[in-house]
């Protein structure tokens, strides 16, 4: 019994809200998964206060695997987007009629919930740390002094699993800003309008927030300047006096570089599958690498539609369907952020001329919005 092999579906690395929400789709599917954590589960991100732009197809997927009513209304919804930027004096405003474009919600709400789930199904593992140069598909691993074997390994890990990685696997992006985020009461409602200001020092996103009073809202500033809490709260009230009126930041703010990326698993670890920021990392400008990841998870649950997990050829079918719309975020995230940096005059023609071509082509709004839905069947 000592050197019994447990045969099981997938081990997945990393329990954070991909991770997790793969496995709970896996689970509903009747695979037999293993998800393994480094943290201590009973210490981790339960006190994670920062929130998550969810779009309508990440919203439609939580509700397909029932994790959606269980936040018990703990959401706020994004009924408009409104883009400015200091080289244009107009707003240019997208706005689904038939639906609200996304919401906003906590991510310790979601993962709370998510965990609740694995660890009833017996399905999690924490404390357990693991490199990634031992795990093979239908080979015997060990965790935690017993034998197991896997038909596919799905690392969900994060960004922090590239120090263990090949750094010749990454394609890097060229961005020396730091993101800066929190939250702020204001004086005036929200009125459920998220807000892309593009501001001379770098991107400025304000969003309504999940709160008793729709007096609340989140941000996130990104800039290459060193800036304090009161810089940051005299940038808001510049940008967002008029709409939100008097404003006061919340004391605790986060801050973290941004360190775009595209992860190319190559020969060394094409037997394993990436997802979410342990396949690409993109600037935050786009707001939208957390739907790319519920993309991953769906391509991956889509492609068992067709093919056993056991398939030869499943891994690279995954890659085919997820490299596109990654590069392409990528470069956006990319050119955009360069765009509004540079201030040359080419770079401000550009950027000037790009914003009223949206305004004045219906079919480009309408394909802006369908792509911040994560309903775009011409790209995904």
């Amino acid at each position: 019994m000592k050197n019994k092999i447990l045969k099981y579906d997938c081990l997945i690395v990393g329990s954070g809200l991909l991770g997790s929400l793969l496995g709970i789709a896996l689970i509903k599917k009747k695979y037999k998964i293993l998800i393994i954590e480094k943290e201590n589960l009973s210490n981790r991100a339960f006190s994670d206060q920062r929130t998550l732009a969810v779009n309508a197809n990440s919203r439609d997927f939580l509700k397909s695997i029932n994790l959606w009513e269980k936040l018990n209304n703990q959401f706020t919804n994004i009924d408009q987007i409104s883009i400015k930027t200091f080289l244009n004096s107009d707003e240019l405003v997208f706005k689904e009629q038939q639906e609200s474009m996304g919401s906003v919600i906590y991510n310790k709400e979601l993962l709370t919930i998510a965990h609740k789930f694995l660890i009833s199904q017996k399905s999690i593992i924490d404390k357990t740390l693991i490199n990634l140069d031992q795990l093979t598909a239908d080979e015997n691993i060990q965790i935690k002094n017993k034998n197991y074997s896997f038909k596919k390994i799905i690392i969900a890990g994060g960004k922090q699993l590239r120090e263990q990685m090949d750094p010749y696997c990454f394609l890097d992006g060229s961005s020396s800003q730091k993101a800066h985020v929190g939250f702020f009461n204001h004086q005036k409602s929200h009125d459920n309008i998220a807000y892309e200001n593009f501001t001379k020092q770098g991107p400025l996103a304000i969003l309504p927030a999940p709160h008793k009073s729709d007096k609340f809202s989140t941000f996130i500033y990104s800039t290459s300047d060193l800036i304090s809490k009161p810089s940051i709260e005299k940038v808001i009230s510049k940008n967002f006096k008029k709409t939100h009126g008097n404003i006061q930041l919340n004391k605790n703010i986060f801050s973290y570089p941004i360190n775009p990326y595209l992860f190319n698993p190559k020969k060394k670890y094409k037997d394993l599958i990436f997802i979410g920021d342990s396949f690409r990392s993109i600037h935050p400008v786009a707001g939208q690498g957390w739907n790319l990841g519920v993309k991953d998870i769906q391509s991956f649950l889509n492609l068992l539609n067709s093919k056993s997990l056991d398939s030869k050829n499943f891994n690279a079918i995954y890659y085919s369907r997820r490299k596109i719309e990654s590069y392409l975020y990528f470069a956006f995230t990319e050119v955009i952020n360069k765009t509004f940096q540079l201030h040359t005059p080419l770079a401000n023609f550009f950027g000037s001329n790009s914003l009223k071509a949206l305004k004045r082509l219906s079919f480009l709004r309408t394909l802006f919005i369908k792509q911040a839905m994560g309903i775009n069947k011409i790209i995904n």
